[in-house]
């Protein structure tokens, strides 16, 4: 499954910080290969299949996959490596990666890697390498196993070909291998009696129409996007089981429409809405979902506390729209508005805390309504901490982040900041996948910020500006004195901070 991260960013609700408090057990000699620097290529290069994990040390969530990660890999021993990267030792590795969080897992085959989207259970990563070594597509060679493989799978692909060896079925197995976990795929070579004439993709599926034939050209990366956007029904319903299919589609707008379930009216409305939705297949598709379960995946989306309502989100510009709050929600009203949204007149919302009323202090305030203002000054350089009020790192960091900005307080050029990431939008480009990232904006170089990967000491974070600051520093205070114990501390955490990729509050967890 394929999804730009930024995308799952948007779809999780609350998100815990703090570290684990187990110690590992003590066990015997690993069963996970370790690499580093001087070994990893060649790691990469002798397997053709293996597992690796990007971590530091000092990440609890790291710590908390440790144990699953060694039972996973002394059970596909013989079968699939599965190896780890320091990135505290061995930022080189990470850096050429792109390593921006942590843990983060890849797989790479022939050398190739690709993100593994897994649940962090020794089970499930076993289930998910095991299926790697298998084919990506089975083979039918009766119309008795066709109507079986449709049967057992409630949404499969057949693919019609000529033979095991040509251009289309290389095309058709490289769709099944990047999308064996989302859906299960088979084939038909050169059959009298196959019910579908070849070269031909057919999906299967249990929803509206249930057989739907490709028509584009023959092409991994046209298949593949046919199959992600037929994978959904018009307007279905988003949940834990169906989650992974709306994951897979790589859609750029997502509506999401929040009704309550129990409601009599409810099942009707859908049903009158769905006719509605045809129009807009290729520039949207809109998914329902029980409030009483997810109501805080509205309040993230900037909705009220009122049912049924609406949000489309486009993940990959960071512009979403959210139904007017002084309009009742109809289908007629609902039309109307994705019409609007067509014409491209509705106007984008923007969550931001309000500005404030005086921004004096030596840390500036910054919400999403004064981001460009501050952040995007080319005569200033702009250090920004990207926090949440809920994160213990954050809270450590906040004295050290307002002894800097009064370090540089006398600096005109310098600008010391933070903006609270759960209540203000911020632009998607940056990534903000953990708290507290830190970026260094410099005043000739925008669109280019540089992430702050050193300690969190008050010495280290004004030499980290010094040296970054696109306009020479007049002026400014020096570091005095010991740094406290509090500055040690942060020392020993390189790079430690929240992430939020992974670890979801049990309640509203999709």
């Amino acid at each position: 499954m394929k999804m730009n991260k930024a995308f799952i960013l948007y779809l999780v609700a609350l998100l815990l910080c703090g570290w684990a408090v187990a110690e590992e057990e003590e066990s015997g000699p690993s069963d996970v290969l370790e690499l580093d620097s001087a070994s990893f290529a060649s790691g990469i290069a002798d397997n053709p299949l293996i597992a690796v994990e990007f971590y530091s040390p000092w990440c609890g969530h790291c710590k908390s996959l440790a144990p699953e990660w060694e039972k996973a890999a002394t059970a596909l021993k013989g079968k699939v490596p599965v190896a780890k990267v320091d990135c505290t030792a061995n930022q080189d590795v990470c850096n050429e990666h792109e390593i921006q969080g942590y843990p983060t897992l890849k797989l790479f085959r022939e050398g190739e890697p690709s993100p593994m989207e897994v649940a962090r259970k020794s089970e499930a990563i076993v289930t998910y390498l095991t299926k790697e070594l298998e084919p990506a597509v089975r083979v039918l060679t009766t119309s008795a196993e066709v109507d079986a493989f449709v049967a057992a799978h409630p949404v499969g692909v057949v693919g019609y070909l000529d033979n095991d060896h040509d251009d289309r079925w290389t095309v058709f197995n490289t769709v099944a291998l990047k999308k064996r976990h989302t859906l299960d795929f088979a084939a038909v070579f050169h059959a009298d009696w196959a019910p579908q004439a070849s070269p031909a993709v057919v999906l299967h599926r249990n929803f509206e129409e249930p057989k739907v034939v490709y028509a584009g050209e023959f092409a991994a990366p046209a298949i593949s996007t046919w199959i992600s956007r037929n994978l959904l029904p018009t307007l279905g319903e988003i949940s834990v089981d169906t989650f992974p299919n709306y994951m897979a589609a790589e859609l750029s707008v997502l509506g999401y429409l929040f009704v309550d379930p129990n409601q009599e009216s409810t099942e009707s409305f859908l049903k009158e809405l769905e006719p509605k939705l045809a129009p807009y297949k290729d520039d949207f598709v809109v998914a329902w979902i029980n409030n009483n379960k997810y109501a805080q995946q509205a309040q993230r989306l900037g909705l009220s506390t009122k049912i049924p309502n609406i949000a489309l989100d486009n993940h990959v510009e960071g512009i979403r729209y959210v139904f007017p709050e002084d309009q009742t929600i109809t289908v007629e009203s609902l039309a109307e508005w994705f019409a609007q949204y067509k014409a491209g007149t509705l106007k984008p919302y923007v969550k931001s805390e309000p500005i404030p009323e005086s921004n004096d202090g030596p840390v500036k305030v910054i919400v999403a309504h004064t981001f460009k203002d501050i952040v995007y000054d080319s005569t200033k350089d702009v250090l920004v901490e990207f926090y949440a009020p809920w994160c213990g790192h954050c809270k450590n960091l906040a004295p050290t982040w307002e002894q800097l900005g009064s370090l540089f307080a006398d600096v005109s050029s310098v600008v010391i900041a933070k903006v609270d990431a759960t209540a203000n939008d911020v632009p998607p480009k940056l990534n903000i996948r953990g708290f507290p990232t830190i970026l260094f904006f410099p005043a000739n170089q925008k669109d280019t910020p540089v992430e702050y990967q050193g300690s969190r000491g008050l010495e280290d974070l004004a030499s980290f500006v010094r040296t970054n600051a696109a306009v020479k520093i007049e002026g400014g205070a020096d570091v005095e004195g010991d740094q406290d114990d509090d500055d040690h501390e942060h020392e020993h955490e390189h790079h430690a901070g929240c992430d939020h990729d992974h670890d979801h509050q049990e309640k509203d967890e999709l």
